[in-house]
């Protein structure tokens, strides 16, 4: 099989495993829609491909199944987050925020210079994050939206600077990559993409875009409802001030180790750090009262 078509694949892999941890909770209740997500994307895709396979003249070609695959990945995609917009939704917490704002800074140092103007935009959700992993702070709708918000900010920001990243070349040039860290790279993005389609559809709706006969206040009215369900979505439990610290040294030496070493490639340590943040995240340590 050609190896470009295997990092597609591994892609994919990565993607449908993801839609099931994602809802791996009610996994039974929800199944059914997630097939009809799944058939939805393949048959919708399949349609596309229709010309390719009823052309007597012309063989299915690599591109034609790239084109397949392209279009079934970004379908289920689509139709996985219109079946679970809300209950997909990570609940994040102070560990997860911590981990992807050391995460940011990583991504951020090795594709733009770190020393400008933007950084000091960034500072101040970082200093909030920090507030919140450090110090014990119960925050009303507002604060847990906000950095709900940011969470969301980053993962779109992540997801750019993956995509313009040399190692998912094969997926958009059919090169040949046959590495296992390509391999691994490719099913660890998967992953992480389906949660930017997902995650991303709730950054664009605080946009106030007027839908039909709406008026500017009922929009907003809306905003501020989708602003406290993704505050549900902010786990209240504080860490503790040594778990804290531990990961922010530890994950943030790790990240500052690769920066300078370049032990394996930053697309894969982003990955793995996102992925092993929920991961991790599984098991609270509260802080004690």
């Amino acid at each position: 099989m050609n190896h470009a078509v295997q990092i597609a694949l591994m892609f994919g892999l990565g993607l449908l495993i993801q839609s099931v941890f994602l809802i791996r909770g009610d996994l039974k209740e929800n199944i059914l829609r997630w097939l009809k997500a799944f058939i939805a994307g393949l048959g919708f895709a399949a349609i596309i491909l229709l010309p390719a396979i009823f052309d007597e003249s012309k063989k299915i070609s690599i591109s034609d199944i790239y084109l397949f695959l392209f279009w079934f990945y970004l379908l289920f995609s689509f139709f996985f987050t219109g079946a679970f917009f809300y209950k997909a939704l990570y609940e994040i917490n102070e560990k997860i925020l911590l981990v992807w704002t050391l995460i940011f800074w990583y991504a951020y140092a090795v594709n733009y210079d770190p020393m400008n103007w933007a950084s000091l935009f960034f500072l101040i959700p970082t200093s909030i994050v920090l507030i919140a992993g450090f110090a014990p702070a119960r925050m009303d709708y507002f604060w847990k939206s906000f950095l709900y918000t940011w969470f969301l900010f980053v993962l779109l920001f992540l997801s750019f600077v993956q995509f313009k990243s040399s190692s998912l070349s094969a997926f958009s040039s059919f090169a040949i990559i046959s590495s296992p860290q390509s391999y691994l790279a490719a099913f660890s993005f998967g992953m992480v993409f389906l949660s930017v389609i997902l995650h991303g559809s709730h950054l664009f709706a605080f946009i106030p875009l007027l839908n039909g006969n709406k008026h500017l206040s009922e929009r907003l009215r809306e905003i501020r409802e989708h602003a406290i369900n993704l505050g549900a979505k902010y786990s209240d439990y504080q860490m503790e001030f040594v778990e804290a610290l531990i990961i922010f040294f530890l994950i943030g030496g790790i990240f500052l180790g690769n920066y300078y070493f370049k032990i394996v490639s930053s697309d894969l340590i982003i990955n793995l750090g996102i992925i092993g943040s929920f991961l991790y995240s599984e098991r609270p340590m509260r802080r004690r009262a």
